[in-house]
């Protein structure tokens, strides 16, 4: 309470709104930020191996917030690096024919993709285990011991 009552606010700041308090508090706990280095930071990140479209998105959007960008372009640099940071060069290839992008349409078609590819490969894991069951069935017949009287289950 002592730091909230020794905040000082400015014109256009209000005590009473939330989002001035949060930016007042942050500003005496965290010091200024430099602006230019977080930018720098945030045009430098890329979506890394092993990480999903949801974290990637998780963090541009919370670098973002001290990039000093506008309201009215935070959504869409967003955006933009999404589409230039993405590993999947599929996806990149999708957004980019895309005629009317949109930071949510490009959301959704690179969730679809990454739950797809996660799809397949499942499959192709499936199909690998069954190829390789029915091998060492097959290895199992071949390798019975022929002294042995076979019996029929009839």
């Amino acid at each position: 309470m002592r730091i909230y009552n020794g905040l000082k606010f400015g014109e256009g700041e209000d005590r009473n709104k939330m989002a001035d308090v949060i930016k007042k508090f942050d500003h005496h706990f965290l010091g200024q930020t430099q602006e230019f280095f977080e930018r720098f930071q945030f045009n430098r990140r890329n979506q890394e191996a092993g990480e999903s479209i949801d974290e990637y998105l998780s963090v541009l959007r919370n670098m973002a917030k001290t990039c000093g960008f506008c309201d009215c372009m935070r959504e869409l640099l967003i955006m933009d690096h999404l589409l230039l940071g993405i590993l999947d060069d599929k996806t990149r290839e999708e957004l980019l024919s895309m005629h009317d992008f949109t930071l949510m349409k490009a959301i959704e078609i690179s969730r679809a993709r990454e739950a797809a590819t996660l799809h397949m490969k499942a499959l192709k894991s499936e199909e690998i285990n069954k190829v390789k069951e029915t091998s060492k069935q097959k290895k199992h017949k071949k390798h019975r011991d022929p002294t042995k009287k076979q019996t029929s289950p009839n």
